[in-house]
Formats: C-alpha cells, sequence, structure tokens
C-alpha cells in the first residue's frame, strides 16, 4: 500500500471519529437542558405541595378553595400595600422638594432686587408651585385613603378567619369533651357492675 492511501484511509477514519465525538458533545446541550427542564419540575411540584400543607387544616373543598383564593389574595394585598407605600413615600420627597423650592422663591421676592419683569416670574413660578404642591398634597392623601382602606379590609378578613379557627377549635373541644364524657360513665358503669358482682 502506497504512504498515501495509507494517510487518506487514516485522516478519512479520524474524521469520522471527529464526527461522531462532535455527535455526541451536540446531545449533551439537550440532556442539560431536560435537566433544568426536570429541575424546574420538581421545584413546581415542591411549591404545589408546599400550597397544599398550607391548606391541609381545612377538610372540605370549597375551604381549599377558599384558603387557595385568600392566599392568592393575600399576596396581592401584600404587594399593593408595599406599592402604595412606596407611591407614598415618592411624593412625599416631592413634595419635600417643591417645598424648598417655595421656600426660595418667597426668599427671593422677600429680597427685594428683582425689578418688574423679575418680580413677576417669581411670582408665576410662585403660584405654580403652590398648585404643584396643592396636587401632591391631595395625591398623597388619597393613596393614604386607599392603604387605609386595604390594611382595614385585611385586618378585618384576618379577625373573621380568626372567628372561625377559634369556633372551629371549640367545636373540636367540644365534640373532644363529649367523646370523653360519654366513655367515662361507661367505664365507671363497668367499674361498679364489677365492684357489686365481686
Amino acid at each position: 500500500m502506497k504512504p498515501h492511501t495509507l494517510f487518506a484511509i487514516l485522516s478519512a477514519t479520524l474524521l469520522a471519529l471527529a464526527g461522531m465525538a462532535m455527535a455526541v458533545e451536540a446531545k449533551e446541550p439537550k440532556e442539560n437542558a431536560q435537566d433544568r427542564r426536570d429541575a424546574a419540575k420538581e421545584k413546581m411540584q415542591e411549591a404545589k405541595e408546599r400550597k397544599e400543607q398550607r391548606c391541609e387544616a381545612f377538610d372540605n373543598e370549597s375551604r381549599e378553595k377558599r384558603c387557595e383564593k385568600l392566599t392568592g389574595q393575600a399576596f396581592k394585598a401584600r404587594r399593593a400595600a408595599a406599592a402604595l407605600n412606596h407611591a407614598i413615600e415618592a411624593h412625599k420627597r416631592i413634595l419635600d422638594r417643591v417645598n424648598e423650592s417655595i421656600e426660595r422663591a418667597e426668599a427671593r421676592l422677600a429680597s427685594g432686587e428683582l425689578d418688574a419683569n423679575q418680580t413677576a416670574k417669581a411670582e408665576k413660578r410662585l403660584e405654580h408651585l403652590e398648585a404643584r404642591q396643592d396636587r401632591l398634597l391631595e395625591k398623597i392623601d388619597k393613596l393614604q385613603a386607599k392603604l387605609d382602606n386595604l390594611v382595614q379590609k385585611w385586618q378585618e378578613v384576618r379577625a373573621h378567619i380568626d372567628e372561625k379557627r377559634k369556633e372551629k377549635e371549640d367545636k373540636d373541644d367540644d365534640e373532644d369533651d363529649e367523646t370523653t364524657t360519654s366513655a367515662a360513665p361507661t367505664s365507671s358503669a363497668t367499674s361498679s357492675t364489677n365492684s357489686t358482682a365481686a
């Protein structure tokens, strides 16, 4: 065999092996993607299990549905309350800056160093700032009222849930007391029967 032919066969074999290795490596990212999908599915399953554990206290399907609904609503309410708090704080910061601008404009007007045109501009600016201050105060009041309503609503919901939970516990305690009370006379009756028989 000629060396050129031998070299050609070896290089073709090497290229074939390299191609197979590339194909095997190409499958690995798909496997990694499958691993990520499996991990995401496991994570979702764990979240479902945690949610079911929170709702285990409710034995009735309608109660479970209410639990799921309240859980979702509570999450939304917390997000809404946080958003309202952030909005109120942001508007208060803007109001502080507007108040500082008003003070500077009043000080500039009070200095008396302005000519007629500058005084007119300063007065117009002051009126604009005062109008903006009023709008900001109204906006803060509206946001605070929304937040107060939200807090009041969820306090009522919590109180109602606590009442229902306490009623259920009392009912369960009463049932336990009835079973122990009904079991106690039976045991005392059998013991008195046994003592009279002796």
